[in-house]
């Protein structure tokens, strides 16, 4: 029996949930800052190193928090203009791609004219994201419900595996308005899970650290 990773409720014990009260400014900016207390309580919980970029003018903020995880990095980054994002970096064992998307106008029109994607067999998830791959198979057995129900809450806009002939990148974009540390919770994770069943399919391997450190 494999076990995956299982630590939501750890991460949530550490300090009760609040809700940031986000509001977006002009041009799409969404000060972050009052996000800080999260990302302090997760890097905290998860023991992580949690970093704070400004501009020069100090008219615009990043976050970068980095959770250690078996001997690769789960980072997730985000700022006042851009959405948070999620990257872990990984050894190739095979040679495997998976792209997943909110369902938009373009898909739809594809599918129209017959342009093929995979289903799982889950109705909402299904409805709610494009899935392609270069082996459907393997996403099927990735894609089990437990990871799928968390997948969904997340709600994320795009989750994207690419395998070169070395390493190999998961890169999960979000939405711009998480705001509950509930929802960070899960989706540490959801990717933590995911570690677990690439490396459990032989898929990938979480590599040493030098290996899989993200750039600055």
């Amino acid at each position: 029996m494999v076990l995956f990773a299982a630590v939501t409720g750890n991460c949530m014990n550490k300090t009760s949930d609040k809700n940031t009260k986000l509001t977006f400014g002009t041009l799409g900016y969404l000060d972050i800052s009052l996000k800080r207390e999260i990302y302090e309580d997760l890097s905290a919980a998860y023991t992580g190193t949690f970093k704070i970029k400004n501009t020069v003018s100090n008219d615009l903020t990043t976050y970068t928090l980095k959770i250690p995880y078996k001997t690769t990095e789960i980072v997730l980054t985000e700022s006042d203009t851009k959405p948070l994002t999620v990257k872990i970096k990984l050894l190739t064992k095979t040679n495997y791609e998976l792209s997943i998307y909110h369902e938009d106008f373009i898909s739809k029109f594809l599918k129209l004219f017959g342009v093929k994607e995979i289903e799982i067999g889950n109705k909402s998830f299904d409805k709610k994201y494009w899935i392609k791959s270069n082996d459907s198979g393997l996403t099927k057995k990735i894609l089990k419900e437990d990871l799928i129900n968390q997948m969904l809450t997340a709600d994320f806009y795009s989750m994207i595996y690419k395998s070169k002939k070395e390493s190999s990148e998961l890169t999960t974009v979000v939405s711009r308005i998480v705001d509950l540390k509930t929802n960070y919770c899960n989706l540490i994770d959801l990717h933590q899970k995911l570690i677990d069943r690439l490396t459990y399919l032989r898929i990938t391997t979480a590599g040493n650290n030098k290996q899989t450190q993200l750039h600055e």
